[in-house]
């Protein structure tokens, strides 16, 4: 299990969302399930049109209320926390995924998208058969996001990240923690040590505030300057940003 976070939550009155959603080239993504989701309850979905564009209203009252967008398997799945007042979110930014994912085998790395998940021998790995329901849905995907096309989602919180990855399948439970190694793109010093943060949508926010973020371990960028990787690892792959450690 996971530590836990929230439980003081009350619910807050419906409001409507209005968006453009575009890939990190800008191109509009179109037929992309859109929601109004709690923790408790979800709107009815509903899909971006031909532009991108996404119009959602609800009467609900939700405990949580935030705007998530993207089908988790094709294009990343993101949310913005919301007053669930009439809000105009403007453009937001999801990422599409590798066509091909790399499999994840206990005592064996997972490589995709610059990225390099470390399962430990003897490890379970639990992805969800709801969403990930056919195997080439279940291979280890990530994709790397400019943080400054995802402002809405890191501005809430202002962490200062400087690298964001997008991962599916999200919230795959590994155990023991899994390791990550990442290209030093941001250009930090070599050995300097760094924070790595997740995301994530579960409504049961086992790992992480639901649709926020929470620091889950440190690392180091290595000695040659070249790589970065975690001190100890993730329990459950999520979205995850990294920052200078303070």
């Amino acid at each position: 299990m996971g530590p836990g976070f929230g439980g003081s939550e009350t619910a807050v009155p419906g409001g409507s969302v209005t968006a453009k959603i575009v890939d990190t080239g800008g191109a509009a993504v179109a037929s992309q399930p859109i929601y109004i989701c709690g923790i408790d309850l979800c709107s009815p979905p509903a899909t971006t049109d031909a532009s991108g564009n996404a119009n959602l209203t609800t009467n609900l009252m939700m405990k949580i209320p935030a705007f998530k967008f993207g089908d988790a398997v094709n294009y990343a799945e993101f949310s913005v926390r919301l007053s669930m007042a009439s809000t105009d979110l403007g453009t937001l930014t999801t990422a599409k995924f590798p066509a091909t994912g790399a499999t994840m085998t206990a005592g064996a790395d997972a490589s995709n998208g610059g990225v390099t998940l470390s399962v430990p021998a003897g490890a379970s790995v639990d992805v969800d058969p709801l969403v990930y329901d056919t195997p080439d849905k279940q291979g280890f995907k990530a994709v790397a996001v400019p943080v400054d096309k995802v402002q809405p989602m890191v501005d809430q919180i202002g962490t200062g990240f400087e690298v964001l990855y997008a991962v599916s399948p999200a919230e795959t439970r590994i155990c023991p923690a899994a390791k990550l190694d990442i290209p030093n793109t941001a250009g930090w010093a070599a050995s300097a040590a760094v924070e790595f943060w997740v995301t994530t949508l579960d409504a049961g926010q086992e790992y992480a505030p639901y649709a926020g973020w929470t620091k889950v371990t440190d690392g180091a960028v290595s000695a040659d300057g070249t790589r970065v990787t975690t001190t100890t690892g993730v329990e459950s792959l999520n979205h995850f940003a990294v920052r200078l450690k303070p």
